[in-house]
């Protein structure tokens, strides 16, 4: 399907503010260099109109983004130049018109739906950080309002090659299809492994990487146990290359990470908390 898109460049110049129009769609998309966002104040689709945005920039020689949400944004989004801040360098802001607003109930649930999906993104891959918000929580929403703002985070999503943060949408479809129990992982010193708990244990599932080698203290039990599922081609060159199930959760921890762990603090869902927490609920 064809998409019709607009863009408006402001001041004539190609690295200053864009805005994209897609036809038949009551969003628009700004993207603003840090060094511009003072303008803000002088456009009127910013005042009183809430609205999703992310920050883009870079983080430790990775891509990094930080996702948030105002029916303020001009304000927000200074809030957001102190120095403590200085690894972004545009704001892509995403809004309805004037006309159609999107309500502050929307908007802190497209903020909660945006952030859950770039931390499956970002667990899920190496290429960028996700900065993170403490403030994005579900937010309940009538079917309709749920209907509208997926529907708009589609139609983001469809289109955010354009805007440069593609890469935020990118889950794998394993990863999709998962129950609720299975949204796990542990993303630590380069690797990335992902999990859930059974009926008979807590399995890894096929693509998770491992350590490629164990640390002096391991248990010579674990280290065996890396040989045996090495000898019989569960993991190939560190990475699982089927779907395996432990006893524990710590086992399977262990077995990633490459030393004695505690599974119940290192396998964490996409809003940050461990198992432990999570079977305490």
């Amino acid at each position: 399907m064809s998409i019709q898109i607009n863009t408006i460049i402001y001041d004539g110049e190609l690295d200053g503010i864009k805005r994209y129009v897609v036809r038949n769609w009551s969003g628009k998309i700004y993207v603003i260099p840090r060094i511009l966002v003072s303008k803000m104040s002088e456009m009127e689709d910013f005042i009183d109109n809430p609205c999703i945005y992310i920050l883009k920039g870079s983080k430790n020689n990775q891509d990094a983004y930080y996702v948030g949400e105002s029916d303020d944004i001009v304000n927000r989004i200074a809030q957001h130049k102190k120095p403590s801040e200085d690894y972004w360098n545009q704001a892509i802001i995403m809004a309805n018109n004037q006309e159609d607003k999107l309500s502050k109930g929307i908007t802190k649930y497209l903020e909660n739906e945006l952030y859950t999906i770039a931390k499956k993104a970002s667990a899920a891959s190496l290429g960028f950080i996700l900065m993170p918000n403490n403030n994005a929580r579900t937010s309940p929403l009538s079917p309709y309002d749920e209907d509208m703002a997926m529907e708009f985070l589609d139609r983001v999503a469809s289109i955010s090659d354009l805007f440069g943060c593609k890469q935020l949408f990118e889950i794998p479809e394993e990863m999709k299809n998962q129950e609720k129990i299975s949204d796990l992982f542990i993303k630590t010193k380069g690797l990335v492994a992902l999990g859930g708990r059974t009926l008979d244990g807590f399995i890894v599932y096929k693509g998770s990487q491992v350590a490629d080698s164990c640390a002096q203290a391991t248990s010579a039990t674990l280290i065996e146990l890396g040989n045996v599922l090495r000898k019989n081609k569960i993991i190939v060159d560190n990475v699982f290359a089927k779907d395996y199930v432990f006893k524990t959760p710590s086992i399977a921890s262990s077995i990633v990470v490459g030393y004695n762990s505690n599974g119940y603090k290192l396998w964490k869902d996409y809003a940050g908390k461990t198992l432990a927490e999570l079977e305490d609920k």
